[in-house]
């Protein structure tokens, strides 16, 4: 039991990303509009997609 749930009846927030940095941005990124959130998501699905293809261009290692 975390002291945030003792004081204040809430469990302490826990994140599901374990890298601080990317924590933080994300949560960050929640005040932004609704605009610039699309922007960030696209950008971050664009990068997604060239790696995965760039993952199925490799030939198979043996």
């Amino acid at each position: 039991m975390s002291l945030d749930y003792l004081v204040m009846g809430q469990p302490m927030e826990e994140s599901p990303i374990r890298n601080e940095v990317l924590f933080k941005c994300f949560k960050l990124l929640e005040t932004f509009d609704e605009q610039d959130k699309d922007t960030v998501i696209r950008v971050i699905d664009a990068i997604i997609a060239q790696r995965q293809l760039e993952h199925a261009m490799r030939p198979l290692e043996r």
